[in-house]
């Protein structure tokens, strides 16, 4: 038999349930009221599922008092017969022990009834949770799960500086679909394109239904040159794909637009970059793509060097960009730069682009890019390890400010001095911009690189405390990493640069090591 206190335990955990119940249900039926046709049909069976709860904590509620009145029932007649004879305080006693259980075991049977359809209300409830999250149409994620989505990946990249970019997608000239062909066309376009998307991008992809005729894809730890191949993929699909309706074929293409995070990116304008990029595909002619580098709306296709800063959300406002971006096409020998053109100041965050840099004597960009490329290929063929190790000055802009840019070339200069003397022959060293040095070491790998940053790191710090030091005592961070077996120069040079950020973003004077899919801190014992 169920005690008095057990019994009002149990009533008490059911009443919680069925009041979390309803408060889910007020507040999906709140959330989804403002929304399309179709979230408010699920609203209406919201409140349907909610007033269904409401009835069923009523019934409970008239249960529980009936039952309570009935214990108290007996309660009183017991009380009665104490001064009467035993005989009959044992008729009372056994008939108000079998009233008792007798309606403890309705009672449980009621709520066993009321677990039942708790549980069949939560199941309920969790596919129309599950339906708010999908377009009814095309069947892919909607606009409400892409957002939520997007702050997931945003957040994660702020943590982790995994590169995530973002393709948006607008079916071209859709209103002429809708008008000569009429809405069963266009929905069945929409339906159609939704489908392909899906089948052109990766599983970890998140394709979603941005609104109207558009779509957005988040492309999680792609970097820019990676997003590029996609949104190329997904222009040739859509464009060879044969649409059909009715047995008339429809001729269908898309415009594209992409951006890559940036450290000052919220969602807000990770978006706009995005859409910004999409609407000048459109004024292009539409069946063509653009991408936001991060300075420059350019072409899918385009074949010159992106300028953007390192994917470092806690980068701070002026600091040098120091991510380059190259085409895998090999560029063109460039021309002696004038001497007045060479003049190039520690102060200002520019890409080295002559062939040597006339402050270091170290190579520029240009012949940087070109033999990073040359031994990638190299390494690949004889399978031998490279690594690339990035150096970048700690507060060189504040420096400058501080004491001079006189000052900051002399630590420039130094640091030079003591790559030239940390590389061997077979190694290769340059600066390509204005605070950041390069150098490839070859047939060298993660670990060994890892004690050759320290190396480095200790021999610029020691050079302030020597005998007539002209430099003050400078710390500088690192980013390495070590050339996996699809790496082309592009993509190893993106994931030394996401290490060099994540080192910034964890104070400078530090190491930071991508290892093909996280960043994380350079191992201690393998520096030591």
């Amino acid at each position: 038999m169920l005690s008095s206190s057990t019994l009002m335990w149990l009533l008490g955990i059911s009443a919680f349930q069925v009041l979390g119940g309803i408060a889910a249900g007020w507040w999906l039926h709140a959330t989804k009221r403002a929304a399309t046709q179709n979230t408010e049909i699920l609203g209406k069976r919201l409140t349907d599922a909610l007033a269904r709860l409401q009835t069923l904590a009523g019934d409970m509620s008239v249960d529980a008092s009936q039952h309570a009145e009935q214990v108290a029932a007996v309660g009183r007649k017991i009380n009665a017969a104490a001064d009467g004879d035993v005989e009959q305080l044992h008729e009372v006693l056994v008939s108000g022990m079998s009233n008792i259980m007798e309606s403890n075991r309705r009672l449980q049977t009621q709520l066993n009834d009321v677990e039942v359809k708790l549980e069949e209300q939560a199941r309920q409830i969790e596919s129309q949770l599950i339906e708010a999250r999908i377009d009814s149409l095309t069947g892919i994620a909607n606009r409400r799960a892409f957002d939520e989505e997007l702050l997931r990946r945003l957040a994660e990249w702020r943590r982790r500086h995994t590169p995530t970019s973002l393709l948006l997608i607008d079916i071209d000239n859709f209103k002429k679909i809708n008008d000569t062909q009429g809405h069963p066309a266009g929905d069945a376009i929409l339906r159609e394109t939704a489908r392909v998307l899906q089948k052109t991008m990766r599983e970890m992809d998140f394709t979603a239904r941005f609104g109207g005729e558009e779509f957005a894809v988040i492309l999680p730890n792609t970097p820019l040159i990676d997003a590029r191949r996609a949104a190329q993929r997904a222009l040739k699909a859509v464009a060879q794909h044969p649409f059909e309706y009715e047995g008339r074929e429809v001729r269908v293409t898309i415009s594209l637009g992409l951006a890559e995070v940036m450290p000052s990116d919220d969602s807000a304008t990770f978006v706009r970059r995005a859409d910004e990029a999409l609407y000048l595909s459109k004024s292009a002619g539409r069946n063509c793509g653009h991408f936001h580098s991060g300075t420059d709306f350019l072409s899918l296709d385009s074949p010159r060097i992106i300028e953007t800063d390192i994917p470092s959300p806690t980068a701070q406002a002026g600091d040098a960009p120091s991510l380059a971006l190259y085409s895998e096409t090999p560029p063109q020998p460039a021309p002696r730069p004038q001497p007045a053109r060479t003049t190039l100041s520690s102060s200002q965050p520019n890409l080295v682009d002559t062939d040597e840099d006339p402050l270091t004597g170290l190579p520029g960009a240009p012949p940087f890019s070109s033999e990073l490329r040359r031994r990638v290929q190299r390494a690949r063929s004889e399978d031998r390890p490279l690594t690339l190790l990035l150096v970048d000055v700690d507060y060189l802009g504040e420096m400058n400010r501080k004491s001079g840019t006189s000052t900051g070339d002399r630590v420039l200069r130094r640091l030079a001095d003591i790559l030239r003397s940390t590389a061997r022959d077979c190694d290769f060293a340059a600066r390509y911009h204005d605070g950041q040095f390069a150098l490839a070491l070859y047939s060298v790998g993660a670990n060994e690189a890892t004690r050759t940053a320290e190396r480095i790191r200790r021999a610029l710090t020691a050079a302030a405390y020597e005998n007539g030091s002209e430099i003050p005592e400078t710390t500088v961070c690192c980013g390495i990493a070590e050339a996996g077996p699809g790496d082309r120069s592009v993509s190893l040079l993106m994931r030394a640069s996401t290490a060099l950020a994540a080192a910034k973003s964890a104070g400078r004077d530090c190491v930071f090591v991508h290892d093909g899919r996280n960043v994380e801190p350079a191992d201690e014992t393998a520096a030591s």
